[in-house]
C-alpha cells in the first residue's frame, strides 16, 4: 500500500512538471489555445496531488 501511495504521490508531481514546461514551450511558440489547455491539465494534476496528500493524511 505505501508503494501505490508513493507512486500516486510522484506521478501528478513529474506530470504538473512536465504540463508547465510543454505550456511554456506553447506560449512562447505562439500556440496561446494549446499553452491554455495545458495549463489546465496541470491544475488537474495539482488537484490531484492535493487529493493525494489529505487521503494519505486520512482526512
Amino acid at each position: 500500500m505505501r508503494g501505490l501511495v508513493a507512486l500516486m504521490r510522484a506521478v501528478p508531481k513529474l506530470f504538473t512538471a512536465g504540463l508547465a514546461i510543454a505550456s511554456v514551450g506553447s506560449l512562447v511558440a505562439g500556440h496561446a489555445t494549446q499553452a491554455l489547455a495545458l495549463g489546465a491539465a496541470g491544475l488537474i494534476a495539482a488537484g490531484v496531488t492535493v487529493r493525494v496528500a489529505l487521503l494519505e493524511r486520512g482526512a
